[in-house]
């Protein structure tokens, strides 16, 4: 299986060559963890509870242990929306570990479309944010976070956003904020 592409793997079990359990046996053996992480969450659909949360959480260790913190944030952002929202929760534990605040940032508003279908998501994901020391972070979450929150979560969200002092910031968020406000919060913005 050396030989084989991992791209192949979990193709073979998408088309009945091999069983899940070869493909997941073919996959283990993948070097390379950002390879072996996107065949795991591939794979994962093919298979039946409870292995299939198995395979997930095996690909969310594989991509914590990726050395290169860029690497590993870029893997965790590819394959997340792939994960469960149990996951999601781990995913977000990792989000307080990231030393660099913009980096921390980018990688809450790259997340949207994983965590957009879960609401207490999002709220954990406001309380990352609310915990960031610059405002010029808070805002470049909110940004893009913006389109995924719920309207009862709108006034905390201005909240936050009246939180920001530098006007740029602030209008930025707003911007993206706008067209997904209710008339009364509207008015209120306005």
């Amino acid at each position: 299986t050396s030989n084989i592409s991992p791209r192949l793997m979990s193709e073979a079990v998408k088309t009945n060559i091999w069983t899940p359990a070869q493909g997941l046996a073919s996959i283990r053996l993948i070097s390379d963890l950002a390879p072996r992480a996107r065949e795991l969450v591939d794979l994962a659909p093919y298979v039946q509870e409870p292995l299939r949360t198995d395979i997930l959480q095996e690909a969310l260790d594989t991509i914590a242990a990726i050395n290169d913190e860029y690497a590993r944030l870029d893997t965790l952002v590819e394959l997340a929306p792939g994960f469960s929202e149990e996951l999601l929760w781990q995913v977000l534990e990792v989000i307080p570990t990231i030393e660099d605040e913009a980096d921390r940032a980018g990688v809450l508003a790259e997340l949207v479309p994983a965590l957009s279908p879960y609401k207490a998501l999002l709220e954990r994901a406001l309380d990352l944010i609310q915990e960031m020391a610059e405002e010029e972070y808070r805002a470049l979450a909110l940004e893009g976070l913006a389109p995924s929150f719920s309207q009862d979560q709108h006034a905390r969200v201005l909240q936050l956003v009246a939180g920001i002092a530098e006007e740029r910031y602030r209008a930025l968020v707003l911007k993206a904020l706008i067209p997904h406000l209710t008339e009364s919060l509207l008015q209120d913005v306005l």
